[in-house]
């Protein structure tokens, strides 16, 4: 259940909280592990919008697996989001982000991982209110990743932040540019997520443009498409779009 869920998120966060400030260090080396961990890695990365707190604890799950096989670059994988979504949003923990995100670069000849290191870099920037960088890095990563196979949930990413940094410096025309441009492709994919996100990030661009009823349509898709039965993050905005029409 959801009490069960955020017990397990306070314990695996305590712990890795716990541990010395430096980069993550290197367990034993089980194949068994590994294989949990690319299950652990799969399934976090399904769950991130849908259910949050799964996702998360799906995530730290995967780190610990990750130790347990030994093997770097799976270390280095979920090093980069947990360094993104959690450390950096984290009290005091800014700067042992930094140092996880850093050590991705050391993986460089890989192409994921100068990719990843791009990518959340980004979300770093963001974190510490640099919007130029934010969108610099951003686009580093869509760039960088775009040849990387199976890469489709961190390029998504890479546009996430590349929208949120447009958004907070009043780029709309240009954010409303950018969403129409990888809506093709996302709806290619049938990447539903994308889909909604990008349609979030449109909502206020047509109305600065003085479009209310692509606006409103935009929005009443975005209510009746993701999650209905839940208030989820995407609905607020959603709704709060409307609320903003009808004024």
């Amino acid at each position: 259940g959801g009490a069960r869920r955020a017990l397990s998120v306070v314990r695996q966060l305590g712990a890795l909280l716990g541990r010395r400030a430096g980069l993550p260090s290197f367990g034993g080396s089980d194949p068994r592990a590994a294989e949990r961990f690319d299950t652990c890695w799969a399934v976090s990365k399904a769950f991130c919008f849908t259910d949050p707190m799964a996702g998360l604890d799906f995530l730290l799950r995967s780190l610990a697996y990750a130790h347990a096989s030994g093997d770097a670059r799976r270390i280095a994988r979920v090093s980069g989001p947990l360094a993104g979504f959690v450390l950096g949003n984290l009290p005091g923990m800014l700067p042992r982000a930094e140092r996880w995100v850093a050590s991705l670069a050391t993986l460089g000849d890989d192409p994921y991982f100068a990719g990843a290191h791009a990518l959340w870099s980004a979300y770093l920037a963001a974190t510490r209110g640099q919007l130029v960088a934010t969108a610099r890095h951003a686009e580093a990563a869509m760039d960088q990743l775009t040849a990387v196979p199976d890469t489709e949930w961190e390029r998504v990413q890479a546009l996430s932040a590349l929208a949120r940094a447009l958004f907070g410096r009043g780029h709309f025309a240009t954010l409303d540019g950018v969403a129409r441009a990888h809506l093709p492709d996302i709806d290619r994919r049938r990447d539903l997520a994308a889909m909604v996100m990008m349609a979030s990030y449109r909502l206020v661009p047509a109305l600065v443009d003085g479009r209310p009823d692509e606006a409103r349509d935009v929005a009443d898709w975005v209510v009746a498409t993701w999650l209905p039965e839940r208030y989820s993050p995407q609905r607020f905005y959603a709704l709060r779009a409307a609320r903003m029409i009808e004024l």
